[in-house]
């Protein structure tokens, strides 16, 4: 799956919660550019708390659940992951 393929996964801090950022948006260099994601599908995840150019998440498993659904919807929507 992409998210394999391009070693995506929500970033974690020591709270627990998992973190996905836009990255369409946020600098690179900055942070963790395995939890940047597309802004297609950022921009569908929903359920997290969105602030700025991130979204959070009480969990991982809520923060991947989200990324599927969006993911999806994203598709669906006429984006295509690979261009």
């Amino acid at each position: 799956m992409w998210m394999k393929r391009w070693q995506k996964r929500p970033y974690q801090g020591t709270a627990g919660r998992a973190t996905w950022f836009n990255a369409d948006t946020i600098s690179t260099g900055l942070g963790d550019p395995q939890s940047d994601i597309p802004g297609a599908v950022f921009g569908r995840l929903e359920g997290g708390k969105t602030v700025a150019n991130h979204t959070m998440y009480p969990s991982l498993g809520a923060a991947e659940e989200a990324f599927y659904h969006a993911w999806e919807k994203a598709r669906e929507g006429g984006w295509n992951p690979d261009g």
